[in-house]
């Protein structure tokens, strides 16, 4: 025989419920009824006894939303909190079927470097677990309100004169501007003068309180640079999608490593502060297939190196 189970709960829209009865049968609950817990034609058989458990499960779901609080437009993909990081993000454009891989270690992810079309999108966890969104349209301005370099190089010890870029030539009168240097607020001018090297950061914010948050580093000369590099190697290069690569660091005496890896479009995929390093490898996995900028910070003077993920 068949019966119907009912609880006078009203369900959680972002939960799915289970029933299971003692031979272990599973029976979800009926999608749509809102305003009670249902169960239909759950079969049992006469004269046995049956005990059922419940079990909530919250299934892992995302969306894109733009970012209405940014000077520059801007769409995210977030993810919700079931998912755990690192998160591996496929865009298919639905008109050319043109694939696009990103990985995310937040719960939410700039889509800024995507030509405008229309996606779908799948997201998988690092449990397996996997959510897909279709017929998402992505409409980017070419040119953006403010924009920022993100490597600048020192030419000897002559003062860098460092400012944004803006679509507008008046534009730079109407916003304000925060100078960060490892955290340290150092100046509010629209334009930085430095004649030293480190990370550094720059929040340019509207009256309306809308903020851009721009990274980038300062180096020493080129000369400078290509000695520093010369004392760290990736390998191999290029690597296969999903490959285990290694980077090896060889220095004469210890230094402090500030470890970061992007995109060849200025997308943040990774930061790992390695501390005090003199003779190390550091093996890491990367699943999407483009170009990415290895940066060591080391002894605040940034080195780079390319990387291609085949």
């Amino acid at each position: 025989m068949k019966i119907d189970l009912n609880w006078k709960i009203t369900p959680d829209k972002e939960s799915e419920y289970y029933l299971y009865n003692s031979q272990s049968t599973e029976v979800q609950n009926d999608l749509t009824d809102t305003l009670r817990l249902r169960f239909k034609d759950i079969e049992i058989k006469r004269n046995q006894y049956y005990y059922f458990t419940l079990e909530q499960r919250k299934p892992l779901k995302v969306k894109v939303f733009e970012d209405e609080k940014g000077l520059n437009k801007k769409y995210f993909i977030g993810i919700n909190e079931v998912g755990k990081a690192p998160f591996y993000i496929t865009a298919t454009d639905s008109n050319t079927q043109q694939e696009y891989y990103f990985v995310s270690e937040g719960s939410s992810y700039d889509l800024e470097s995507l030509p405008n079309s229309t996606y779908a999108f799948t997201v998988r966890d690092v449990n397996g677990h996997q959510a897909e969104l279709h017929n998402i349209a992505i409409n980017i301005p070419t040119t953006s309100l403010v924009s920022m370099a993100e490597n600048w190089v020192l030419e000897g010890t002559k003062m860098l004169e460092i400012k944004p870029t803006y679509a507008t030539a008046s534009l730079d009168k109407q916003l304000k501007y925060e100078w960060y240097f490892q955290d340290k607020l150092i100046s509010s001018s629209p334009r930085l003068f430095v004649n030293y090297s480190g990370a550094f950061a720059l929040v340019v914010s509207d009256a309306q309180g809308k903020k851009e948050h721009f990274g980038f580093t300062v180096s020493g000369n080129l000369q400078k640079q290509s000695a520093l590099e010369s004392q760290w190697v990736v390998s191999p290069n290029p690597v296969n999608r999903g490959e285990e690569f290694t980077v090896t660091y060889s220095f004469d005496s210890p230094k402090k490593v500030d470890f970061y890896i992007y995109t060849i479009d200025g997308k943040f995929i990774l930061r790992k502060e390695l501390g005090t390093v003199e003779s190390a490898s550091y093996k890491y996995t990367l699943q999407g297939a483009t170009t990415y900028l290895i940066i060591p910070i080391i002894n605040s003077k940034a080195s780079i190196q390319k990387l291609i993920v085949k």
